[in-house]
Protein backbone atom coordinates (compact mmCIF):
# COMPACT_ATOMS: atom_id res chain seq x y z
CA UNK A 1 0.00 0.00 0.00
CA UNK A 2 2.63 2.25 0.77
CA UNK A 3 5.86 2.23 -1.33
CA UNK A 4 9.03 3.20 0.18
CA UNK A 5 12.48 3.96 -1.14
CA UNK A 6 16.04 3.41 1.50
CA UNK A 7 18.93 5.31 1.18
CA UNK A 8 20.01 7.94 -1.41
CA UNK A 9 17.59 9.96 -3.58
CA UNK A 10 18.78 12.34 -6.39
CA UNK A 11 16.69 15.68 -6.31
CA UNK A 12 18.70 17.42 -9.31
CA UNK A 13 19.59 20.06 -6.25
CA UNK A 14 21.88 17.66 -4.88
CA UNK A 15 21.53 14.45 -2.64
CA UNK A 16 19.76 13.82 0.20
CA UNK A 17 20.58 10.88 2.43
CA UNK A 18 17.80 9.78 4.97
CA UNK A 19 18.57 7.38 7.85
CA UNK A 20 16.98 4.44 8.53
CA UNK A 21 15.37 2.95 11.51
CA UNK A 22 13.75 -0.64 11.34
CA UNK A 23 10.48 -1.41 12.54
CA UNK A 24 11.72 -3.98 15.23
CA UNK A 25 13.57 -0.95 16.86
CA UNK A 26 11.02 1.13 17.20
CA UNK A 27 8.97 -1.78 18.74
CA UNK A 28 11.42 -2.31 21.26
CA UNK A 29 11.73 1.52 22.11
CA UNK A 30 7.63 1.13 22.51
CA UNK A 31 7.85 -1.87 24.53
CA UNK A 32 11.03 -0.24 26.79
CA UNK A 33 8.89 2.97 27.61
CA UNK A 34 11.59 4.78 27.42
CA UNK A 35 12.65 8.42 26.35
CA UNK A 36 15.31 8.30 22.89
CA UNK A 37 17.16 11.83 21.38
CA UNK A 38 17.30 10.23 18.29
CA UNK A 39 14.92 12.67 16.11
CA UNK A 40 16.03 11.58 13.23
CA UNK A 41 14.04 8.39 14.37
CA UNK A 42 11.03 9.83 16.72
CA UNK A 43 10.17 12.65 14.86
CA UNK A 44 7.14 13.77 17.70
CA UNK A 45 6.21 12.63 21.28
CA UNK A 46 4.20 14.02 23.76
CA UNK A 47 3.39 12.14 27.01
CA UNK A 48 -0.40 11.62 28.48
CA UNK A 49 -1.87 9.10 30.75
CA UNK A 50 1.32 7.24 30.62
CA UNK A 51 1.30 6.93 27.11
CA UNK A 52 3.47 7.53 24.34
CA UNK A 53 2.42 9.60 20.69
CA UNK A 54 4.17 9.03 17.49
CA UNK A 55 4.31 10.74 14.26
CA UNK A 56 6.23 8.28 11.92
CA UNK A 57 5.62 10.26 8.95
CA UNK A 58 7.78 13.39 8.04
CA UNK A 59 7.97 16.21 5.45
CA UNK A 60 11.09 17.61 4.28
CA UNK A 61 10.74 20.74 1.70
CA UNK A 62 13.57 20.83 -0.80
CA UNK A 63 14.52 22.77 -3.51
CA UNK A 64 14.92 21.18 -7.34
CA UNK A 65 15.81 22.61 -10.97
CA UNK A 66 12.41 21.73 -11.94
CA UNK A 67 10.09 24.19 -10.02
CA UNK A 68 11.39 27.52 -8.65
CA UNK A 69 10.12 26.94 -5.09
CA UNK A 70 10.78 24.34 -2.26
CA UNK A 71 8.11 21.07 -2.67
CA UNK A 72 7.60 18.61 -0.24
CA UNK A 73 9.51 15.35 0.45
CA UNK A 74 7.33 12.63 2.37
CA UNK A 75 9.51 10.36 4.54
CA UNK A 76 7.64 7.55 5.79
CA UNK A 77 10.04 6.10 9.58
CA UNK A 78 12.88 7.90 7.86
CA UNK A 79 12.66 6.41 4.28
CA UNK A 80 11.94 8.30 1.50
CA UNK A 81 7.92 7.63 0.37
CA UNK A 82 8.47 7.14 -3.08
CA UNK A 83 4.98 6.09 -4.09
CA UNK A 84 3.44 9.02 -2.22
CA UNK A 85 5.92 11.20 -3.53
CA UNK A 86 4.91 10.32 -6.81
CA UNK A 87 1.57 11.21 -6.40
CA UNK A 88 2.04 14.72 -4.65
CA UNK A 89 3.50 15.87 -7.69
CA UNK A 90 0.71 15.33 -9.59
CA UNK A 91 -0.64 17.68 -7.58
CA UNK A 92 2.20 19.96 -7.51
CA UNK A 93 2.55 19.71 -11.35
CA UNK A 94 -1.35 20.45 -11.53
CA UNK A 95 -0.52 23.36 -10.02
CA UNK A 96 -3.29 23.06 -6.59
CA UNK A 97 -2.97 25.42 -3.72
CA UNK A 98 -1.03 25.30 -0.29
CA UNK A 99 -4.15 23.87 1.28
CA UNK A 100 -4.71 21.20 -0.88
CA UNK A 101 -1.43 20.09 -1.04
CA UNK A 102 -1.30 20.20 2.90
CA UNK A 103 -4.66 18.63 3.55
CA UNK A 104 -3.42 15.33 0.72
CA UNK A 105 -0.31 15.21 3.15
CA UNK A 106 -1.65 14.99 6.46
CA UNK A 107 -4.62 12.40 5.09
CA UNK A 108 -2.23 10.15 3.76
CA UNK A 109 0.07 10.85 6.70
CA UNK A 110 -2.76 10.39 9.69
CA UNK A 111 -3.66 7.24 7.49
CA UNK A 112 0.12 5.87 7.88
CA UNK A 113 0.45 7.15 11.51
CA UNK A 114 -2.55 4.99 11.95
CA UNK A 115 -1.54 1.74 10.19
CA UNK A 116 1.49 1.79 12.18
CA UNK A 117 0.39 2.17 15.45
CA UNK A 118 -2.34 -0.62 15.17
CA UNK A 119 0.60 -2.67 13.40
CA UNK A 120 3.26 -2.21 16.28
CA UNK A 121 0.21 -2.23 19.20
CA UNK A 122 -1.34 -6.06 17.95
CA UNK A 123 0.40 -9.16 18.67
CA UNK A 124 -0.26 -11.07 15.38
CA UNK A 125 -0.09 -9.73 11.82
CA UNK A 126 -2.80 -6.69 11.57
CA UNK A 127 -5.56 -7.34 9.16
CA UNK A 128 -5.26 -4.58 6.87
CA UNK A 129 -8.96 -4.88 5.33
CA UNK A 130 -9.94 -3.43 8.70
CA UNK A 131 -7.62 -0.39 8.11
CA UNK A 132 -9.67 2.40 6.67
CA UNK A 133 -12.67 1.65 8.30
CA UNK A 134 -11.07 1.97 12.34
CA UNK A 135 -9.51 4.82 10.76
CA UNK A 136 -12.92 6.54 9.87
CA UNK A 137 -13.90 5.61 13.63
CA UNK A 138 -10.74 6.88 14.87
CA UNK A 139 -10.98 10.30 13.37
CA UNK A 140 -14.67 10.30 14.03
CA UNK A 141 -14.62 9.24 17.57
CA UNK A 142 -11.01 10.62 18.34
CA UNK A 143 -8.05 8.58 20.41
CA UNK A 144 -6.47 8.77 23.61
CA UNK A 145 -7.55 10.82 26.07
CA UNK A 146 -9.74 12.53 23.54
CA UNK A 147 -11.49 9.20 22.75
CA UNK A 148 -15.37 9.47 23.00
CA UNK A 149 -16.19 5.94 22.39
CA UNK A 150 -16.95 3.24 24.55
CA UNK A 151 -14.83 2.93 27.58
CA UNK A 152 -13.55 -0.47 26.46
CA UNK A 153 -13.01 0.87 22.49
CA UNK A 154 -9.41 0.12 21.53
CA UNK A 155 -9.11 3.43 20.57
CA UNK A 156 -8.79 4.56 24.39
CA UNK A 157 -5.34 2.85 24.16
CA UNK A 158 -4.41 3.86 20.80
CA UNK A 159 -0.93 6.00 20.37
CA UNK A 160 -2.56 8.94 18.57
CA UNK A 161 -3.45 12.26 20.19
CA UNK A 162 -6.65 12.92 17.94
CA UNK A 163 -10.00 14.91 19.16
CA UNK A 164 -13.02 13.83 17.23
CA UNK A 165 -13.78 15.04 13.75
CA UNK A 166 -16.92 16.05 12.02
CA UNK A 167 -18.06 12.75 9.66
CA UNK A 168 -18.23 15.50 7.08
CA UNK A 169 -14.91 17.17 7.40
CA UNK A 170 -13.69 13.40 7.32
CA UNK A 171 -14.67 13.06 4.05
CA UNK A 172 -13.84 16.48 2.27
CA UNK A 173 -9.90 16.44 4.58
CA UNK A 174 -9.81 12.79 4.71
CA UNK A 175 -11.40 10.50 2.35
CA UNK A 176 -11.29 12.26 -0.46
CA UNK A 177 -7.40 12.08 -0.51
CA UNK A 178 -7.17 8.96 0.76
CA UNK A 179 -9.58 7.77 -2.33
CA UNK A 180 -7.60 9.01 -4.87
CA UNK A 181 -4.21 7.90 -3.62
CA UNK A 182 -5.72 4.07 -3.20
CA UNK A 183 -7.22 4.51 -7.20
CA UNK A 184 -3.44 5.55 -7.71
CA UNK A 185 -1.46 3.11 -6.30
CA UNK A 186 -3.74 0.41 -7.69
CA UNK A 187 -3.26 1.55 -11.22
CA UNK A 188 0.31 2.96 -11.24
CA UNK A 189 1.55 -0.05 -9.08
CA UNK A 190 -0.78 -2.62 -9.27
CA UNK A 191 -1.32 -2.19 -5.13
CA UNK A 192 -4.33 -3.76 -3.89
CA UNK A 193 -7.12 -1.91 -3.20
CA UNK A 194 -8.42 -1.19 -0.02
CA UNK A 195 -11.46 -2.84 1.77
CA UNK A 196 -14.16 -2.27 -0.66
CA UNK A 197 -16.67 -1.42 2.18
CA UNK A 198 -15.43 2.28 2.55
CA UNK A 199 -16.51 2.21 -1.16
CA UNK A 200 -20.32 2.13 -0.21
CA UNK A 201 -19.82 4.66 2.28
CA UNK A 202 -18.07 7.07 -0.48
CA UNK A 203 -21.12 5.75 -2.70
CA UNK A 204 -23.57 7.06 -0.72
CA UNK A 205 -22.08 10.24 0.03
CA UNK A 206 -21.64 11.09 -3.43
CA UNK A 207 -25.64 10.24 -3.57
CA UNK A 208 -26.37 13.11 -1.67
CA UNK A 209 -24.20 15.15 -3.29
CA UNK A 210 -25.55 14.68 -7.16
CA UNK A 211 -29.11 14.87 -5.24
CA UNK A 212 -28.29 18.08 -4.53
CA UNK A 213 -26.56 19.59 -7.44
CA UNK A 214 -29.86 18.55 -9.00
CA UNK A 215 -32.44 20.72 -6.80
CA UNK A 216 -31.03 23.69 -8.79
CA UNK A 217 -32.68 22.39 -12.20
CA UNK A 218 -34.51 19.01 -11.95
CA UNK A 219 -38.11 19.39 -11.58
CA UNK A 220 -38.47 16.19 -11.33
CA UNK A 221 -36.45 15.00 -8.58
CA UNK A 222 -39.11 14.21 -6.16
CA UNK A 223 -39.16 11.21 -8.46
CA UNK A 224 -36.23 9.99 -8.14
CA UNK A 225 -37.21 8.02 -5.15
CA UNK A 226 -39.60 6.19 -6.71
CA UNK A 227 -37.05 5.36 -9.80
CA UNK A 228 -34.12 4.07 -7.89
CA UNK A 229 -36.40 2.10 -5.09
CA UNK A 230 -34.33 3.31 -2.56
CA UNK A 231 -37.09 4.91 -0.94
CA UNK A 232 -36.22 4.97 2.68
CA UNK A 233 -32.47 4.79 2.76
CA UNK A 234 -32.21 7.98 0.66
CA UNK A 235 -34.68 10.07 2.78
CA UNK A 236 -32.86 8.70 5.31
CA UNK A 237 -29.98 9.88 4.42
CA UNK A 238 -31.02 13.16 2.17
CA UNK A 239 -33.21 14.93 5.01
CA UNK A 240 -31.12 15.36 7.80
CA UNK A 241 -28.18 17.00 5.43
CA UNK A 242 -30.59 19.30 4.33
CA UNK A 243 -31.39 20.21 7.72
CA UNK A 244 -27.59 20.86 8.52
CA UNK A 245 -27.00 23.10 5.35
CA UNK A 246 -29.86 25.59 6.91
CA UNK A 247 -27.92 25.72 10.60
CA UNK A 248 -24.89 25.80 8.80
CA UNK A 249 -26.39 28.93 6.72
CA UNK A 250 -27.42 30.41 10.13
CA UNK A 251 -24.53 30.32 11.90
CA UNK A 252 -22.83 31.21 9.01
CA UNK A 253 -25.16 34.89 9.18
CA UNK A 254 -24.27 34.70 13.20
CA UNK A 255 -21.03 35.05 12.42
CA UNK A 256 -21.19 38.80 11.49
CA UNK A 257 -19.00 40.88 13.39
CA UNK A 258 -20.80 43.31 15.80
CA UNK A 259 -21.62 46.17 13.87
CA UNK A 260 -21.52 48.44 16.95
CA UNK A 261 -18.19 46.96 17.69
CA UNK A 262 -16.62 47.84 14.55
CA UNK A 263 -15.06 51.63 15.15
CA UNK A 264 -14.43 50.47 18.70
CA UNK A 265 -11.90 47.69 17.33
CA UNK A 266 -10.14 50.19 14.89
CA UNK A 267 -9.95 52.27 18.21
CA UNK A 268 -8.60 49.99 19.99
CA UNK A 269 -5.35 48.99 18.02
CA UNK A 270 -2.12 50.29 19.24
CA UNK A 271 -0.57 51.41 15.72
CA UNK A 272 -1.61 52.66 12.50
CA UNK A 273 -0.66 49.23 10.40
CA UNK A 274 -3.58 47.04 12.55
CA UNK A 275 -5.85 49.80 12.29
CA UNK A 276 -5.44 50.06 8.37
CA UNK A 277 -5.47 46.21 8.22
CA UNK A 278 -9.18 45.76 10.21
CA UNK A 279 -10.93 48.94 7.79
CA UNK A 280 -9.43 46.81 4.64
CA UNK A 281 -11.47 43.79 6.21
CA UNK A 282 -14.55 45.65 7.75
CA UNK A 283 -14.68 48.90 5.25
CA UNK A 284 -13.09 47.06 2.27
CA UNK A 285 -14.77 43.58 2.22
CA UNK A 286 -11.07 41.70 1.93
CA UNK A 287 -10.43 38.50 2.79
CA UNK A 288 -7.93 37.71 5.65
CA UNK A 289 -4.95 36.84 3.22
CA UNK A 290 -5.70 39.50 0.82
CA UNK A 291 -3.87 42.51 2.02
CA UNK A 292 -0.55 40.25 2.72
CA UNK A 293 -0.83 40.07 -1.08
CA UNK A 294 -0.51 43.99 -1.64
CA UNK A 295 2.91 45.67 -2.95
CA UNK A 296 3.70 49.23 -1.34
CA UNK A 297 2.51 50.79 -5.03
CA UNK A 298 -0.97 48.82 -4.39
CA UNK A 299 -1.66 51.37 -2.08
CA UNK A 300 -1.60 54.87 -2.27
CA UNK A 301 -3.37 58.37 -3.37
CA UNK A 302 -6.94 59.01 -2.72
CA UNK A 303 -10.05 59.04 -5.21
CA UNK A 304 -12.31 62.17 -5.85
CA UNK A 305 -14.24 61.17 -2.62
CA UNK A 306 -10.96 61.10 -0.48
CA UNK A 307 -11.00 57.56 -0.07
CA UNK A 308 -7.78 55.60 -0.15
CA UNK A 309 -7.10 54.06 -3.47
CA UNK A 310 -6.46 50.34 -3.29
CA UNK A 311 -5.45 48.12 -6.60
CA UNK A 312 -6.94 44.43 -6.30
CA UNK A 313 -5.12 41.75 -8.93
CA UNK A 314 -3.62 38.43 -8.72
CA UNK A 315 -1.51 38.32 -6.73
CA UNK A 316 0.51 35.72 -9.36
CA UNK A 317 -0.94 36.48 -12.72
CA UNK A 318 -1.76 40.20 -12.04
CA UNK A 319 -0.29 42.88 -14.29
CA UNK A 320 2.87 44.95 -12.75
CA UNK A 321 4.69 47.67 -14.37
CA UNK A 322 8.08 47.84 -13.85
CA UNK A 323 11.19 48.93 -15.86
CA UNK A 324 13.57 46.32 -17.14
CA UNK A 325 16.89 47.23 -19.22
CA UNK A 326 15.61 50.83 -18.69
CA UNK A 327 12.33 50.21 -20.87
CA UNK A 328 8.57 50.24 -19.35
CA UNK A 329 7.19 46.56 -19.21
CA UNK A 330 4.72 44.89 -18.31
CA UNK A 331 4.86 41.52 -17.04
CA UNK A 332 3.14 38.75 -14.63
CA UNK A 333 4.07 39.57 -10.32
CA UNK A 334 5.16 36.36 -10.66
CA UNK A 335 7.93 37.18 -13.19
CA UNK A 336 8.26 40.85 -11.74
CA UNK A 337 9.50 38.92 -7.95
CA UNK A 338 11.69 36.46 -9.41
CA UNK A 339 13.31 38.92 -11.50
CA UNK A 340 13.68 41.88 -8.81
CA UNK A 341 13.92 40.11 -5.46
CA UNK A 342 16.67 37.22 -5.94
CA UNK A 343 18.22 39.32 -3.06
CA UNK A 344 21.52 37.23 -3.66
CA UNK A 345 23.40 39.42 -1.63
CA UNK A 346 21.66 38.34 1.52
CA UNK A 347 23.27 35.45 3.66
CA UNK A 348 22.43 31.87 2.21
CA UNK A 349 19.38 30.46 4.36
CA UNK A 350 17.71 33.94 4.76
CA UNK A 351 14.00 34.09 4.65
CA UNK A 352 14.12 36.76 1.53
CA UNK A 353 16.40 35.12 -0.36
CA UNK A 354 14.86 33.78 -4.10
CA UNK A 355 11.38 34.80 -3.44
CA UNK A 356 8.31 33.51 -5.49
CA UNK A 357 4.50 35.27 -4.66
CA UNK A 358 3.43 34.58 -1.27
CA UNK A 359 0.39 32.29 -2.60
CA UNK A 360 2.53 30.15 -4.71
CA UNK A 361 4.43 28.82 -1.76
CA UNK A 362 3.29 25.39 -0.71
CA UNK A 363 4.36 25.16 2.66
CA UNK A 364 1.68 26.80 4.24
CA UNK A 365 4.18 26.67 7.68
CA UNK A 366 6.37 28.84 5.96
CA UNK A 367 6.29 32.53 7.29
CA UNK A 368 6.27 33.82 3.91
CA UNK A 369 3.15 31.72 2.63
CA UNK A 370 -0.24 33.96 2.39
CA UNK A 371 -3.22 31.98 0.33
CA UNK A 372 -4.88 33.23 -2.20
CA UNK A 373 -8.94 32.05 -3.00
CA UNK A 374 -9.22 34.28 -6.31
CA UNK A 375 -11.91 36.67 -7.11
CA UNK A 376 -14.54 37.97 -10.00
CA UNK A 377 -14.18 41.62 -11.00
CA UNK A 378 -17.10 41.63 -12.44
CA UNK A 379 -18.71 40.31 -15.83
CA UNK A 380 -17.54 43.92 -17.73
CA UNK A 381 -14.12 43.49 -16.48
CA UNK A 382 -13.80 39.70 -17.65
CA UNK A 383 -15.43 40.47 -21.15
CA UNK A 384 -12.88 43.41 -21.49
CA UNK A 385 -10.13 40.77 -20.11
CA UNK A 386 -9.53 43.24 -17.36
CA UNK A 387 -7.75 41.45 -13.96
CA UNK A 388 -7.38 43.71 -12.01
CA UNK A 389 -9.53 46.88 -10.20
CA UNK A 390 -10.19 48.93 -6.61
CA UNK A 391 -11.72 48.16 -3.37
CA UNK A 392 -14.93 49.68 -2.61
CA UNK A 393 -15.01 51.11 0.73
CA UNK A 394 -18.94 50.67 2.34
CA UNK A 395 -18.70 54.01 3.88
CA UNK A 396 -16.63 57.26 2.54
CA UNK A 397 -16.10 58.17 5.96
CA UNK A 398 -13.87 55.07 6.48
CA UNK A 399 -12.50 55.06 3.35
CA UNK A 400 -10.90 58.40 3.76
CA UNK A 401 -9.51 57.60 7.36
CA UNK A 402 -8.00 55.01 5.36
CA UNK A 403 -5.98 57.48 3.76
CA UNK A 404 -5.14 59.16 6.81
CA UNK A 405 -4.37 55.81 8.79
CA UNK A 406 -2.08 54.48 5.40
CA UNK A 407 -0.30 57.72 5.52
CA UNK A 408 0.53 57.11 9.01
CA UNK A 409 1.49 53.82 8.76
CA UNK A 410 4.35 55.07 5.37
CA UNK A 411 5.53 57.55 7.98
CA UNK A 412 6.04 55.47 11.08
CA UNK A 413 6.83 51.75 9.68
CA UNK A 414 8.34 52.04 6.02
CA UNK A 415 10.16 55.32 4.80
CA UNK A 416 11.88 55.62 8.94
CA UNK A 417 13.21 53.10 10.84
CA UNK A 418 11.35 53.56 14.76
CA UNK A 419 13.68 51.80 16.41
CA UNK A 420 16.79 54.31 15.16
CA UNK A 421 14.87 57.01 14.14
CA UNK A 422 16.47 56.85 10.67
CA UNK A 423 15.50 57.36 7.16
CA UNK A 424 15.50 52.79 5.69
CA UNK A 425 17.72 52.49 3.31
CA UNK A 426 16.95 51.83 -0.38
CA UNK A 427 16.83 48.03 -0.97
CA UNK A 428 14.93 47.51 2.53
CA UNK A 429 12.68 45.70 3.43
CA UNK A 430 14.00 43.59 0.08
CA UNK A 431 10.86 42.49 -0.78
CA UNK A 432 7.59 44.20 -2.62
CA UNK A 433 5.01 43.77 -0.04
CA UNK A 434 3.14 46.37 1.98
CA UNK A 435 2.50 44.93 5.41
CA UNK A 436 5.75 44.33 7.73
CA UNK A 437 6.50 42.74 10.99
CA UNK A 438 7.11 46.03 13.20
CA UNK A 439 8.54 44.23 16.19
CA UNK A 440 12.11 44.99 17.01
CA UNK A 441 13.24 41.43 16.34
CA UNK A 442 11.72 40.57 13.09
CA UNK A 443 11.49 44.81 11.92
CA UNK A 444 11.08 44.41 8.02
CA UNK A 445 10.24 40.65 7.43
CA UNK A 446 6.29 40.29 5.45
CA UNK A 447 3.53 40.14 7.97
CA UNK A 448 3.02 36.18 8.39
CA UNK A 449 -0.50 34.82 8.46
CA UNK A 450 0.40 33.65 11.86
CA UNK A 451 1.26 36.93 12.96
CA UNK A 452 -2.27 38.18 11.58
CA UNK A 453 -4.23 35.82 13.98
CA UNK A 454 -2.53 36.95 16.77
CA UNK A 455 -3.02 40.43 15.96
CA UNK A 456 -6.59 39.49 15.71
CA UNK A 457 -7.09 37.63 18.87
CA UNK A 458 -5.74 40.75 20.73
CA UNK A 459 -7.76 42.86 19.19
CA UNK A 460 -10.42 40.98 20.23
CA UNK A 461 -9.64 40.94 23.39
CA UNK A 462 -8.88 44.28 24.09
CA UNK A 463 -13.29 44.50 23.37
CA UNK A 464 -14.05 42.16 25.12
CA UNK A 465 -14.91 39.73 22.15
CA UNK A 466 -14.16 35.65 21.27
CA UNK A 467 -15.16 33.73 18.82
CA UNK A 468 -15.29 35.65 15.80
CA UNK A 469 -12.45 34.98 13.05
CA UNK A 470 -11.09 37.88 10.73
CA UNK A 471 -13.45 36.30 7.93
CA UNK A 472 -16.13 37.95 10.37
CA UNK A 473 -15.17 41.74 9.01
CA UNK A 474 -16.32 40.85 5.60
CA UNK A 475 -19.54 39.48 6.94
CA UNK A 476 -19.65 43.03 8.05
CA UNK A 477 -19.20 44.75 5.00
CA UNK A 478 -21.38 42.53 3.53
CA UNK A 479 -24.27 43.16 5.95
CA UNK A 480 -23.51 46.72 6.27
CA UNK A 481 -24.06 47.16 2.52
CA UNK A 482 -27.18 45.15 2.03
CA UNK A 483 -28.89 46.04 4.96
CA UNK A 484 -27.52 49.86 5.81
CA UNK A 485 -26.32 51.34 2.13
CA UNK A 486 -29.79 48.98 0.87
CA UNK A 487 -27.46 48.43 -1.94
CA UNK A 488 -28.84 45.85 -4.98
CA UNK A 489 -27.88 42.22 -4.44
CA UNK A 490 -25.53 42.15 -8.19
CA UNK A 491 -24.16 45.76 -7.17
CA UNK A 492 -23.00 43.84 -3.83
CA UNK A 493 -21.90 40.84 -5.67
CA UNK A 494 -19.49 42.96 -7.73
CA UNK A 495 -18.25 45.02 -4.90
CA UNK A 496 -17.56 41.39 -3.09
CA UNK A 497 -16.03 39.95 -5.94
CA UNK A 498 -18.46 37.06 -6.13
CA UNK A 499 -18.04 34.91 -9.13
CA UNK A 500 -21.93 33.52 -8.20
CA UNK A 501 -24.39 36.09 -7.07
CA UNK A 502 -26.11 33.06 -4.93
CA UNK A 503 -23.17 33.67 -2.40
CA UNK A 504 -24.21 37.11 -1.71
CA UNK A 505 -27.79 36.06 -0.79
CA UNK A 506 -26.29 35.16 2.60
CA UNK A 507 -26.56 39.12 3.70
CA UNK A 508 -29.50 39.80 2.37
CA UNK A 509 -31.46 38.65 5.63
CA UNK A 510 -34.00 40.58 7.65
CA UNK A 511 -32.48 40.52 11.80
CA UNK A 512 -35.59 40.26 14.45
CA UNK A 513 -35.12 44.12 14.79
CA UNK A 514 -35.69 44.78 10.92
CA UNK A 515 -38.92 42.82 11.45
CA UNK A 516 -40.22 44.84 14.29
CA UNK A 517 -39.40 48.29 12.54
CA UNK A 518 -41.31 46.78 9.19
CA UNK A 519 -44.42 45.76 11.51
CA UNK A 520 -44.10 49.24 13.49
CA UNK A 521 -44.34 51.20 10.26
CA UNK A 522 -47.19 48.94 8.30
CA UNK A 523 -49.36 50.27 11.41
CA UNK A 524 -48.33 53.81 11.93
CA UNK A 525 -46.42 53.40 14.83
CA UNK A 526 -43.96 56.21 15.69
CA UNK A 527 -40.66 54.23 15.89
CA UNK A 528 -39.27 56.68 18.26
CA UNK A 529 -41.39 56.54 21.31
CA UNK A 530 -41.16 52.68 21.05
CA UNK A 531 -37.08 53.61 20.98
CA UNK A 532 -36.69 51.55 17.98
CA UNK A 533 -33.53 52.87 16.24
CA UNK A 534 -34.92 52.71 12.06
CA UNK A 535 -31.13 52.88 10.77
CA UNK A 536 -27.45 52.00 11.58
CA UNK A 537 -25.02 54.43 11.35
CA UNK A 538 -21.09 54.14 12.07
CA UNK A 539 -20.91 57.00 14.83
CA UNK A 540 -17.67 58.27 13.40
CA UNK A 541 -15.41 59.62 16.25
CA UNK A 542 -14.76 63.89 16.04
CA UNK A 543 -11.22 62.44 15.71
CA UNK A 544 -11.16 60.76 13.00
CA UNK A 545 -12.32 63.70 11.09
CA UNK A 546 -9.98 66.65 12.33
CA UNK A 547 -7.47 64.03 11.30
CA UNK A 548 -8.28 64.74 7.39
Amino acid sequence: MFTPLTGYVNLNCGTLYISIFSLQEKKSFIDSGQKTNNTDIILYTSYFNRMITFSFYHVVWVRTDEFNMKIPLILFNGDIALGVNQWLLRYIRAGYSATTLSNAIRAIGHLYNFWMTRELSSESKYEVKNLLAEFIDAKRYGTGKHCIAAKNHFLHNIMLDWKPVKPANIKATYLNYINDFDKWQSIVHGAKKMNPSEKRFLNSYEKYLDEKQRRSWDMFLHLDKARSKTNEVYKNEAAPRSTLKANRLKNKVAKCFPPDKFIELIESCKNPRDKLLFLLYGAGSLRSCEPLQFFLTDVGGKDVQGQLKVHLTDPELGDYKWEKDGKLVTTTRTEYIITNYKNEYLPSGHPLKKLVPRSSILDINDSQHAGYKGMSFGATDIKNNKTDMGIYWCSVDLGRYAATVFKKYCDTYIYNNPFTNNANPSLWPHHPWLFINISKEHYGLPLSVTSLKGIWKRACARIGLSGYGIHSLRHLFGFYCANVNKLDIGDLSIMLHHSNPSSTSVYYHLSDPQLRIKLAESQGINLSALGIKADFQYQIPQSWKCLR
